[in-house]
């Protein structure tokens, strides 16, 4: 009988000690100790746990989930919904120049990005011969995969 009341109290007290998530986010002050004791009991040298930006959402019978893949050498990337209608997907098409995406509760999950393949000596000639006998501007960047070519029109010129 005494173990069992012990275990009682035990129970009663730890349970004192629970917070709702509905209530702790009321209070930042609790918010913050808590996250500070819960760090604490960290291993030595391990970071310090930070607060998620929002609760996963639970997948019900009408949630949903998506998976795409990102092409050769990468994971693909996926997610979970709330709702059947929100979660969507994009599998990665470098070809096309289509990143890969997916998306659920309006989160946004991107594949890698796709390599450049711009090649700015090719895209420099083809500037040379659209701008004719005129003066051009180019300039080319494989780090951003963009270019700009700008002919300079003047009086003797012919484009």
């Amino acid at each position: 009988m005494k173990k069992m009341a012990m275990g009682i109290l035990v129970v009663l007290a730890t349970l004192s000690f629970i917070t709702s998530p509905a209530m702790a986010a009321n209070n930042p002050q609790e918010v913050s100790a808590l996250s500070a004791f819960l760090g604490s009991l960290a291993s030595p040298g391990a970071p310090a746990p930070t607060p998620a930006a929002r609760r996963p959402g639970l997948v019900g019978k009408d949630g949903c989930s998506t998976n795409v893949d990102c092409g050769s050498g990468n994971l693909p990337v996926s997610c979970t919904g709330t709702t059947a209608s929100s979660c969507t997907g994009v599998a990665r098409n470098c070809s096309a120049g289509q990143q890969g995406y997916v998306i659920c509760d309006e989160a946004q999950t991107l594949c890698p990005p796709c390599p450049c393949s711009l090649n700015c000596a090719a895209e420099r000639n083809n500037c040379d011969i659209d701008c004719g006998t005129c003066p051009f501007i180019f300039s080319c960047s494989t780090s951003t995969c963009t270019f700009s070519c700008q002919c300079r029109v003047t009086g003797s010129c012919l484009l």
